[in-house]
């Protein structure tokens, strides 16, 4: 294998990303099209461990080991790359992505292990980069390439970023079959453009395209996106996208025109489509989102961050509090479903800040995920915000392998988001994960009931309801003493623990009326990895990697849409190769029974009680 591009897991044994990572799909279409052995590892998807991620490229043994790396993920990037230098000394170990590239200095200098990092927009870079070392070529001089020269770290010049992306291969959307088979998801992610115009204080993307040569913005033609949609929709037969670009319009009356274009492309075509689009709040254009509409568009993520105006500056947005208020009202207007991007905790929130979020959302968001609620502005590497709060003596500078710099903050509001992410983790998420979870396995079975989808928005809709009224509670008895705030808590915990069962019981009672089956469905979570034209399974949660024929994916596949061995043995009919056929039917039921392939199930969880959950806030405290 010439190239193996791993996806490591921000949290090791749970999975976590719901959808695909577009930037490593290119990335992989890129080296295949150039006629580079190429294949990805989505280590987050599955929640992968070291070891296995570990035990997987040992089998594959890469020329060249790329890991496309957010911060959080970067602990487990180190713990594997240790492993494998001591196993394959001899692969050439390079990092890639907005952390790495923003922070590339730094890295080299601690990590002896990682040979390279790909400074920006990879594709070029990293095919060059591979090239050389599977041609056994110089590569240390190759352009947007840092890495070590002796003692000193270099960073070599900049290359132009690609002008034209309609000649990039279409991204290989290698998990979109089973990302939507499984229900974690129900659409296409796609990217019509890359790069940002704008230059708000908190984000690195502007910062990421910098480091490059050229236009902060570029786009895709109309006939280009549409091609890729047609192709999607006709071998994986999904009709639902996300536009997930950093912003949806371009800029100025070109720009906008553009981004209309493409949905013009998609009309004359007629592919009708359903599709989801970012955008700032200044892009919201009556007249252009109604024509959006009446040809797909059913939800809109706005970039709301903040109901402050000081924060709104302090972010470079270039918007007001009033202007957030008028572009959400009119997509009320147009019955357009929302998503609003919200920053609620940052260096400068105070009480009053997080309660005019709080009506802001009681009023326009009831729809909105609860925990968007407690979302703490990240500071890292090469960010405006970051030398903001240096000047300010605001930063907390934390080393990298520990998570992101923190900020000081007013005790009262430091109190109320202790207080809040603790009882939200031990009360509200395990119901809410239940939740999640039915929503998952009836969206991955057929011949559900409308009705059904329904029921479970209403009963997150209760959740929401509960969380927003809590939320405000503990907002009214904030304190800069935090034994006296877990007291005053005390005084209501009561209250919302009874409505919180409440709504536990009207889950399990919409299970046994609605869904009982459920209750014994399994999900086989394996892995299916291909070697060397070889298919193996891996069991997620033991880490086995089994050498397994076609067959034998395919049952598991029938064991997922809830059917039992008997059942399949019975339903599939073959005229040739029967025999083979069962003996996968029994490799299966063999490999279930000894544990090598093994299932998760719905499980539900009791709520802890409020005295419980008042002594491990004060035992949190004391730690």
């Amino acid at each position: 294998m010439d190239v193996l591009l791993v996806v490591p897991a921000h949290t090791e044994g749970i999975p976590g990303a719901t959808e695909e990572y577009l930037g490593v799909e290119y990335l992989n279409s890129y080296l295949l099209n150039k006629n580079l052995s190429s294949k990805i590892i989505n280590g987050d998807y599955y929640g992968l461990t070291t070891n296995q991620i570990v035990n997987i490229v040992r089998k594959i043994r890469p020329k060249v080991l790329g890991f496309s790396v957010m911060q959080p993920a970067f602990r487990q990037t180190v713990n594997v790359i240790k492993e494998i230098k001591e196993y394959l000394p001899n692969t050439h170990i390079t990092l890639g992505g907005h952390f790495p590239t923003l922070s590339s200095r730094r890295i080299l200098k601690d990590m002896p292990n990682i040979d390279s990092i790909v400074i920006g927009e990879g594709e070029e870079t990293l095919y060059e980069l591979a090239f050389s070392i599977c041609h056994k070529r110089e590569w240390r001089n190759i352009k947007s390439i840092a890495c070590r020269g002796g003692d000193t770290i270099i960073t070599n010049p900049p290359r132009e970023l690609i002008k034209d992306l309609d000649k990039l291969p279409f991204p290989t959307h290698s998990l979109l079959k089973e990302v939507t088979a499984n229900g974690r998801l129900n659409h296409a992610n796609i990217l019509i453009s890359r790069g940002c115009y704008y230059n708000c204080s908190f984000c690195g993307v502007p910062q990421f395209y910098k480091t490059q040569i050229g236009a902060k913005w570029r786009a895709r033609s109309a006939k280009n996106v549409a091609d890729e949609i047609e192709w999607i929709k006709n071998n994986f037969g999904i009709n639902d996208f996300d536009f997930i670009d950093e912003i949806f319009f371009g800029p100025g009356k070109k720009g906008k025109q553009h981004s209309i274009s493409i949905i013009e492309e998609l009309e004359r075509r007629k592919l009708n489509i359903r599709f989801i689009i970012d955008c700032r709040v200044t892009d919201i254009d009556e007249e252009v989102l109604k024509y959006f509409k009446a040809n797909g568009l059913y939800m809109v993520r706005l970039g709301i961050e903040s109901m402050s105006q000081l924060e709104l500056n302090k972010f470079n947005k270039k918007v007001t509090v009033r202007q957030n208020i008028k572009a959400v009202e009119l997509l009320d207007k147009l019955g357009i479903e929302k998503r609003l991007m919200l920053i609620t905790i940052t260096p400068y929130t105070t009480i009053n800040t997080i309660k005019k979020t709080y009506t802001f959302m009681k009023k326009y968001g009831k729809k909105e995920r609860y925990n968007y609620l407690l979302y703490r502005m990240m500071v890292y590497e090469g960010l405006p915000i970051m030398n903001l709060l240096r000047n300010e003596k605001r930063l907390i500078e934390v080393p990298y392998l520990k998570g992101f710099h923190s900020y000081v903050l007013p005790a009262e509001v430091a109190n109320f988001l202790f207080l809040m992410r603790q009882i939200t983790k031990m009360w509200f998420n395990d119901i809410d994960r239940e939740l999640s979870k039915i929503k998952r396995i009836t969206a991955r079975l057929k011949g559900i009931d409308v009705d059904v989808g329904e029921r479970i928005e209403h009963l997150e809709m209760e959740i929401n309801r509960l969380y927003l009224n809590f939320y405000y509670r503990v907002l009214k008895v904030s304190d800069k003493n935090l034994k006296i705030m877990i007291k005053k808590i005390g005084a209501f915990l009561d209250i919302y623990y009874k409505k919180l069962c409440n709504i536990h019981d009207n889950i399990i009672n919409f299970v046994e009326q609605s869904v009982p089956f459920i209750k014994n469905y399994r999900y086989y979570n394996v892995y299916p990895i291909e070697i060397d034209g070889e298919l193996y399974i891996m069991d997620i949660k033991s880490g086995t990697i089994l050498k397994k024929n076609r067959d034998f994916l395919t049952i598991i596949e029938l064991l997922n849409e809830n059917k039992n061995i008997n059942q399949i043995r019975n339903e599939i009919q073959v005229k040739t190769g029967k025999r083979k056929l069962n003996r996968s039917l029994d490799d299966v039921a063999n490999c279930i029974k000894q544990g090598l392939i093994q299932y998760s199930r719905l499980q539900m969880t009791n709520i802890i009680e409020p005295e419980i959950l008042l002594q491990t806030l004060a035992r949190k405290r004391n730690d």
